[in-house]
């Protein structure tokens, strides 16, 4: 007969209290005993604050475990603080859960254990909410919670079947336990469906688009044995039911394809966050006009950051632009290493540079207590200065800074240094500023954090209009106005500004006068 200490060793451990000075060795201990915590309490808490470890440990050269997920997280009762609005008074009925609450938990990673301890416990609850166990469930996260990718592919067949909300709601809460509501529902059909409507209008009503999307195997449904379609008797009627979920879309207008035939020579690459109620990445693609604008030759809405996802964007968008490996001759990306090993993978031929505000920005980071050895060695002009300035680091740096250096930056001067930059086609553009710009007007046109896809997708399609428009106008003026240079009479510089765009002209003139004063000097 099994002892009472051997069922001890059986179960679960069982995480620990929250309170002052508890010690917890990863975060999914943490979501464990925070959980046990709301239990207790009859109280929701959402995180209100935090610092990624993998982003602590970038600025300040630690090494805590990954495990952690956070270096510090802060945990607040939902009703928490004072209520926050930017309501213009269009709508005065409003509601809000903040209500003051002082409730709150703070974790901080601790050097010494290398685990999340508690620094600080605020149980206290003003009496102006309800704490009521049976309210804990009909709280939003808890029921966004409860609605797994199964439950959530579940619900979609059954809104496919034109199974009425109101039955679907007690067919969840009867045979699944689960409570949701009328716009759990509606908001499921609406991210799965609209998104996807919306791409099929653009297909129908642009008449050259291109839509590629990929998706990847996550496993059969359960009671389902995989097998090799070789290996079934009949495969049209012995296939089992894959799962899959959208690991990447991408996509790109006539315009945008047309405006990247004319415009190749030059991409910049790069990615913004927080645009999607999925937190999916979106990765856009620009190219750099005759009017130094920048002009999206696509987007791709990757499923994560992994190495994997972002070379099926790379891969994706040659795809859409067939002539893009051979035509493009510079990608601008920022450190990203992900990036880079895409970039080079699928565009051999091409020459990758780091974006220098990124790099510059790194520097100054990392040399926190070392030498000034590397001011200036970004810009040197010439492959002997940059070897001197190397020199110098490497007898006033440090083992490690040099380790690092080494390994992140002196093996790859081509994509960073000066003067391996000007040897190739850059069109002036030395920084990511094009695609900075770009997700600044993104994130301003969606006036929420988090958009859902299908309006992510309209508001993308209504900005590249607006750029077009403005782009249009542009061009207009170059054909009906004369561009001409004051106060000189040299005849090739007002060739050059009649014949340009003030953004090639600018570009042509300093190569032109460059040109003059090393041939002045020759002749000295």
């Amino acid at each position: 007969m099994p002892s009472v200490f051997s069922k001890l060793k059986e179960a679960e451990p069982c995480p620990p209290d929250i309170r002052k000075g508890s010690s917890h060795s990863s975060f999914a201990e943490v979501e464990k005993a925070m959980e046990k915590f709301e239990i207790k309490n009859s109280v929701r808490y959402v995180r209100n604050g935090s610092k990624l470890v993998k982003t602590y440990n970038s600025q300040h050269g630690t090494d805590y475990p990954e495990c952690l997920k956070y270096f510090r997280a802060k945990y607040t009762c939902k009703h928490y603080g004072p209520p926050r609005t930017n309501s213009k008074g269009i709508r005065p009925n409003q509601n809000t859960f903040k209500q003051y609450c002082p409730a709150s938990v703070i974790f901080q990673a601790c050097p010494i254990t290398r685990k999340l301890v508690v620094n600080k416990v605020v149980e206290k609850h003003v009496h102006n909410h309800e704490t009521e166990p049976d309210d804990l469930p009909k709280y939003p996260e808890k029921r966004r919670k409860n609605m797994d990718p199964d439950l959530i592919e579940e619900v979609e067949n059954l809104i496919d079947l034109n199974v009425e909300p109101t039955r679907l709601l007690d067919y969840l809460e009867t045979f699944k336990n689960i409570s949701l509501t009328a716009q759990d529902i509606a908001n499921i059909k609406t991210d799965s469906e609209e998104f996807f409507d919306e791409l099929e209008n653009l297909l129908q009503k642009d008449p050259g688009p291109k839509v590629i999307y990929g998706a990847e195997y996550i496993g059969c449904d359960e009671g389902e044995e995989e097998c090799d379609e070789e290996d079934c008797d009949d495969p049209s009627t012995n296939q089992r039911k894959e799962k899959t979920q959208l690991s990447y879309v991408y996509f790109h207008t006539s315009e945008m394809g047309e405006t990247f035939d004319r415009y190749s020579d030059v991409l910049v690459a790069d990615s913004t966050y927080c645009t999607n109620t999925y937190d999916m990445p979106l990765m856009v693609f620009l190219c750099l006009d005759a009017h130094g604008n920048g002009r999206v030759a696509g987007y791709c809405l990757r499923r994560s950051e992994s190495k994997v996802n972002v070379k099926n964007a790379a891969k994706a968008f040659c795809q859409a632009h067939p002539a893009a490996q051979d035509n493009v001759k510079t990608v601008l990306v920022d450190k990203d290493h992900n990036e880079r090993e895409a970039i080079r993978e699928f565009f051999p031929e091409a020459i990758v540079h780091i974006c220098l505000f990124h790099t510059l920005q790194i520097f100054n980071r990392r040399t926190k207590g070392e030498p000034d050895a590397t001011n200036g060695i970004a810009y040197c002009p010439t492959k002997e200065g940059y070897s001197e300035l190397y020199s110098k680091l490497q007898s006033t740096a440090s083992q490690d800074f040099m380790r690092y250096y080494n390994e992140n930056w002196h093996n790859c001067q081509e994509c960073w240094a000066m003067f391996h930059r000007d040897l190739s086609i850059n069109c002036g553009q030395t920084t990511t500023n094009l695609a900075e710009r770009h997700r600044q007007k993104i994130k301003a046109i969606l006036k929420k954090k988090r958009a859902n896809m299908a309006e992510l997708l309209r508001n993308l399609l209504l900005l590249h209009s607006s750029k077009t428009s403005r782009t249009a106008m542009n061009t207009f003026n170059g054909k009906v106005k004369v561009r001409y240079v004051t106060n000189n009479n040299d005849p090739i510089v007002q060739e050059i500004s009649r014949s340009t765009t003030p953004f090639v002209g600018d570009l042509l003139k300093a190569q032109y006068n460059w040109a003059v004063e090393q041939a002045s000097r020759l002749f000295l």
